[in-house]
């Protein structure tokens, strides 16, 4: 890909598009709680709501460093006009939302009045669109798992006050703590034209499928999904770390994932780079990074993409190795350019066609069947090695 500006073009018509979406579909504005854990909204006690302006966060339940809330409702869409959570000194602000039907929604700033990490715990699942954004959080932790694990304890969006008393730890979630289920049976989680930017890091668990769609990351961010992965349209740069994890598909389209010191990409099943079915789709850039690990299950499908000038970039796939240009875009292809050190190994066939594999300084290719290699050469690269199991 000599440019890179018709990816740029058709990533602002999907963030027009998006809006435009945004704007035409309905939403509601309400927050919710009946007074449990001692949450109070604009001061009320008992059964309280806000659903015009700033809704004003008070009270809460404190254990150690953590402070609990509880919400039966949570839908922060205009007219609503922005949330505002008091900390309190707490270093921990947890909020259960225990909706029965629509989950957590924002789409409008929320602010912490201190720095403090903010987790959301949503089994109902978790939405974030136009307008929603973050201040005063250090590390932001999203999950529709309908549990949230503390050390030995666990804090549920039905936990009474005594309960959530005794949880004085700090919340410990991520893989190891937390499996995720492969059946993806949980509300979605997704993430839609926004651009996430904390002081500390984003952490996504879903137990579900996980969407991301025209968003700007701007902070070192993992995001763990027990179903399917999707991302598009979505600006992935200049952070300190990007892991991306899935039990099921991930899917990465029309997107950029460069400049990152280190990427993580996982798929428990097919891993797609680019669609090659859409001629709306400008492509997928992972370049520039410091150290690229991807690692698929199963099939490796990529198009229409760009692979280059990583320091360290490493594949690694349980299937078979496809590269190739897009039905929809004749001229395009996969480059493999200018990488430091490139490694692919698979468990099947590599097929790379109509591609570009050149000016690496070290390329290691083991296919554990097929090798086919049309449309460039090896020539171009300093020492490389080739090996059919």
């Amino acid at each position: 890909m000599s440019s890179f500006s018709s990816k740029q073009i058709i990533l602002s018509l999907g963030l027009f598009f998006a809006f435009i979406y945004a704007v035409a579909r309905p939403s509601r504005a309400q927050i919710e709680s009946s007074g449990l854990l001692g949450t109070s909204i604009n001061g009320g006690s008992e059964t309280q709501s806000c659903n015009l302006g700033v809704c004003a966060i008070s009270g809460g339940t404190n254990a150690g460093s953590n402070k609990f809330h509880r919400f039966t409702l949570f839908d922060a869409n205009s007219p609503i006009s922005g949330v505002t959570i008091e900390t309190d000194s707490q270093s921990n602000i947890i909020l259960g939302i225990a909706s029965s039907s629509n989950g957590f929604n924002l789409s409008v700033p929320l602010s912490l009045d201190s720095s403090a990490n903010l987790f959301i715990v949503s089994p109902d699942g978790i939405s974030l669109s136009t307008g929603a954004s973050f201040s005063n959080v250090v590390d932001l932790t999203l999950t529709n798992l309908s549990t949230l694990p503390l050390a030995s304890g666990q804090f549920s969006v039905n936990s009474s006050a005594s309960e959530v008393q005794l949880l004085s730890a700090p919340p410990a979630l991520s893989l190891s703590t937390s499996s995720l289920s492969t059946t993806a049976s949980g509300s979605p989680i997704t993430i839609g034209a926004v651009t996430l930017s904390v002081d500390g890091s984003l952490y996504v668990h879903a137990h579900s499928d996980l969407t991301l769609s025209n968003t700007t990351l701007n902070s070192s961010s993992t995001l763990d999904a027990g179903g399917n992965l999707t991302v598009s349209g979505s600006t992935l740069d200049n952070n300190l770390s990007l892991s991306l994890y899935t039990e099921g598909n991930l899917d990465i389209y029309n997107s950029t994932i460069d400049g990152n010191s280190v990427v993580d990409l996982d798929s428990g099943n097919i891993l797609t780079i680019s669609d090659s079915t859409s001629p709306f789709d400008a492509g997928v850039s992972i370049s520039d990074n410091t150290t690229v690990t991807i690692d698929s299950a199963s099939d490796f499908k990529a198009v229409n993409s760009d692979f280059n000038s990583n320091d360290s970039l490493a594949i690694s796939v349980g299937g078979s190795f496809f590269a190739d240009t897009a039905a929809s875009l004749p001229s395009s292809g996969v480059y493999f350019d200018q990488n430091m050190m490139l490694s692919l190994t698979t468990v099947g066939d590599i097929n790379i066609k109509n591609s570009s594999v050149s000016g690496n300084s070290l390329v290691a290719i083991n296919s554990g069947g097929d090798f086919v290699f049309f449309g460039s050469d090896l020539i171009g690269n300093l020492p490389y090695t080739v090996s059919q199991f």
